[in-house]
């Protein structure tokens, strides 16, 4: 297949680009970089393009029939820690995903994956939620429910993975933490029985794989690790992780604000035969920390 990525430069898509291609599928990379990025040149088969997702001009122009499949997977996201741009993500979310879908219709393009967050939905106490549960947003998430709307509403051939929280290669996310923890400043708050449902960067971008080669249209499924964990478990595993023996400090700013979400992966696992390499935080996360 040749197979159009948007977003191909990001933490996602750096990892989607060279699964394709080791599997034999031309890439046509298209990203905010007005250059080609030097993690893409090695990789054989990959073309890459500058593209503003929010021109839908440049979007239709990028675009064309020999295109078999295409992954949304921008964001504009910042690392933890950094100041994000909501306002753009948004953007991204809505008037990007809208511009994608025309231009998929307008070549005749069907096939196409959209890359979410299983956080859309979260969960009551210890209740288990999966993609037939009812999506609740927030101002931060609203857009990505409204994102998994216009896809919906499409005449593509559409798959949503909604990614559970990301660690790993180019997250940044274990690194700030361990800073947090080194510090003092991790900690859960009143946040210490709330689930999060990690899941490991490149075990996200091989369900985003998964879902590109299957004959699976009008799929929504989360890509999470097995093992949900409540924010004081996972704190506490990480400040030992790191040596952080002391108790932490009781700065409410560094607690999580996040909804809890403790998401199965059961249908993942059964229709796209996915599993995820690291399992839990016990067999993903710790063990960088512990480096």
């Amino acid at each position: 297949m040749h197979v159009a990525i948007v977003g191909a430069t990001g933490v996602i898509g750096r990892h989607v680009v060279p699964r394709l291609a080791e599997a034999g599928h031309s890439v046509l990379a298209l990203g905010r970089a007005p250059e080609v990025p030097p993690g893409l040149l090695a990789v054989p088969g990959v073309t890459y393009a500058r593209l503003d997702l929010l021109s839908e001009s440049q979007v239709v122009a990028a675009l064309d029939r020999s295109v078999d499949a295409v992954l949304h997977l921008a964001t504009a996201i910042a690392r933890p820690g950094m100041p994000t741009s909501w306002p753009v993500n948004d953007r991204i979310r809505r008037e990007g995903t809208c511009h994608l879908v025309r231009a998929c219709e307008l070549h005749g393009i069907t096939r196409y994956v959209q890359q979410s967050i299983a956080m859309l939905v979260p969960s009551n106490g210890d209740d288990w939620v999966d993609e037939s549960c009812e999506v609740s947003t927030t101002p931060v998430t609203a857009s990505a429910h409204d994102m998994e709307e216009l896809v919906r509403a499409s005449k593509l051939d559409w798959r949503i993975v909604r990614g559970g929280l990301l660690y790993g290669p180019g997250t940044g996310r274990e690194s700030h933490w361990a800073l947090l923890a080194r510090q003092g400043r991790l900690h859960a708050g009143e946040a210490a029985s709330r689930y999060a449902s990690l899941v490991h960067v490149s075990d996200f971008a091989e369900a985003l794989f998964a879902a590109t080669m299957r004959e699976l249209p009008g799929l929504v499924v989360n890509a999470v690790d097995d093992l949900p964990v409540r924010y004081g478990e996972l704190f506490h595993a990480i400040r030992c992780a790191v040596g952080a023996v002391s108790p932490p400090t009781a700065d409410a700013a560094d607690a999580p604000v996040v909804a809890s979400f403790r998401a199965s992966n059961r249908r993942a696992r059964e229709t796209l035969g996915w599993r995820p390499l690291m399992r839990s935080y016990l067999s993903g996360l710790v063990p960088i920390l512990a480096e």
